[in-house]
C-alpha cells in the first residue's frame, strides 16, 4: 500500500511558514493603519513667557484659533498636532527647543513666533536639518536670502523705516534723533533707512543712540537725546522698550513728536505710557483686522484681537496649504509643498509669495489718538 503522507517535519515547516507569512500580512496592515493615522507635528517655538511674551502669546493664539478651525479635516489621512516649545525671551533657549522638535518630537515644519533675534537663530538649523521653518512675525532683512528651507511672513522692516521717514519730513519736522535697540536685526535695518530715508530727503539727524536687551531705564540716553531738541524722536524698539522709552521721555520733558515702526502697535505700549503715546505716528505692517475676525477671536478668547493674532492664524494658514501640497509628508517633501505656496487668502489681504518664499504685504500709515491705532487716509 502506497504511503501518501508527508513527513511531519515538512508538515510543520508549512504550518510555520502558513503563520509567518499571515504574521506579515496582517502585521503590515497595522503598520500601514497606524502610519496612515499618525498624527503630521508642526512646532511652534515663540516667546510664551517673559519680556518678549506679547509676540508669543498673540501669535498662539491666532495659531490655536486656526487649528481650531482645521480640526477634524485631515491631511492626506492624517491630522494635525502642535507642539509649543517657550524660549522666554531668550535666544540662547532658541536652539535646544528646535533641536528637541526635531530630534525628539520629529515634527515636519516649525514656525517661529519670536521676534528677529529667534528667528535668526534658527536659520542654521534649517539648512542643517532640511526643515522648513516659518518666520511669522521676524522683519530681519536677513531672512530674505536665508535658504531654501526659510519661509517668512512678514517683509523686512527697512521698509517701515524708510516709510515713517517720509511722513515725517513731509509734516515739516526737519531735526531729528533716533533712539534705537541694538539687539534686533529688524530694528537695526529700520534704524539705517530712517537715517537714510530722512537725511536724502534735506533733513538732520542730530543725534543716535542705542540700547541693549533688557535694558528698562533709558532716561541717560534721552538726557542726550533732549539736549539736542529735536522736532521728532524715532522711537525704535520692541514693544516692551517703546512704552518705556515715550514714558521716560516725556517724564523728562522732551516735547518731540515721537514716530515708530510697527513695535508700538500692541496695547501694552498704551497700558505703559498712557498719555505719552496720544499722537504717535507709526508706519505697520498690520491691516486692522476684518469683523469677522475680530468676532471669532471675541468668541474664542473673550477680549479683543490683539497684535500678532492675525499673523499667528496665517502662519498656520500657510503651513496648511503646503501640507496640503506636499507629495510627502516628510520635512523635504513638506518644504516642497510650502514652495508651491504663492497665494494665500490672508485675514486682511491677499499675502502673495516669490519664489524665494518671501511675503509681500502692504505698508499702513497709523496714528496712535484716544488709545486706538486709527489708520490715516494716504
Amino acid at each position: 500500500m502506497e504511503d501518501n503522507t508527508q513527513p511531519k517535519s515538512n508538515i510543520g515547516r508549512s504550518v510555520l511558514w502558513i503563520v509567518v507569512i499571515a504574521v506579515v500580512i496582517l502585521g503590515g496592515f497595522a503598520f500601514s493603519r497606524n502610519t496612515a493615522q499618525e498624527a503630521i507635528k508642526i512646532g511652534v517655538i515663540a516667546p510664551l513667557t517673559g519680556n518678549q511674551a506679547s509676540y508669543g502669546e498673540g501669535i498662539k493664539e491666532g495659531i490655536d484659533l486656526a487649528f481650531q478651525e482645521w480640526q477634524g479635516k485631515p491631511i492626506q489621512g492624517r491630522s494635525l498636532e502642535l507642539i509649543y516649545e517657550d524660549t522666554r525671551g531668550e535666544v540662547k533657549n532658541v536652539l535646544s527647543a528646535a533641536e528637541k522638535l526635531i530630534s525628539v518630537d520629529k515634527v515636519v515644519a516649525v514656525i517661529s513666533g519670536g521676534p528677529s533675534q529667534e528667528a535668526v537663530a534658527l536659520v542654521p538649523l534649517a539648512e542643517q536639518y532640511k526643515i522648513p521653518m516659518y518666520m511669522a512675525v521676524s522683519q530681519a532683512p536677513e531672512l530674505t536670502d536665508a535658504g531654501d528651507f526659510v519661509f517668512r511672513g512678514m517683509p523686512g522692516q527697512d521698509l517701515l523705516g524708510a516709510r515713517i521717514a517720509e511722513v515725517a519730513y513731509a509734516k515739516g519736522f526737519r531735526k531729528a534723533s533716533m533712539l534705537s535697540a541694538n539687539y534686533n536685526q529688524a530694528t537695526k535695518a529700520s534704524a539705517e533707512a530712517f537715517r537714510k530715508e530722512f537725511e536724502s530727503r534735506g533733513g538732520a539727524v542730530a543725534l543716535v543712540e542705542e540700547f541693549g536687551p533688557n535694558t528698562t531705564d533709558f532716561r541717560t540716553v534721552l538726557g542726550h537725546i533732549g539736549l539736542k531738541k529735536p522736532d521728532v524722536l524715532f522711537v525704535n524698539g520692541l514693544t516692551t522698550d517703546d512704552g518705556l522709552i515715550m514714558k521716560q521721555a516725556r517724564e523728562l520733558g522732551i516735547k518731540a513728536v515721537f514716530v515708530s515702526q510697527g513695535g508700538v502697535e500692541d496695547k501694552k505700549v498704551i497700558e505703559t505710557a498712557g498719555g505719552a503715546t496720544e499722537g504717535v505716528l507709526f508706519a505697520s505692517f498690520n491691516a486692522s483686522a476684518p469683523d469677522a475676525f475680530a468676532e471669532k477671536v471675541k468668541a474664542k478668547y473673550g477680549k479683543d484681537a490683539r497684535r500678532w493674532n492675525s499673523e499667528g492664524f496665517e502662519a498656520l494658514q500657510f503651513v496648511f496649504a503646503g501640507l496640503g501640497q506636499a507629495k510627502t509628508l516628510d520635512p523635504v517633501g513638506v518644504r516642497e509643498g510650502l514652495a508651491n505656496v504663492r497665494e494665500l487668502d490672508g485675514v486682511s489681504a491677499k499675502l502673495l509669495y516669490d519664489e524665494k518664499g518671501n511675503v509681500t504685504r502692504p505698508v499702513f500709515v497709523k496714528k496712535i489718538e484716544n488709545g486706538q491705532f486709527v489708520l490715516l487716509a494716504e
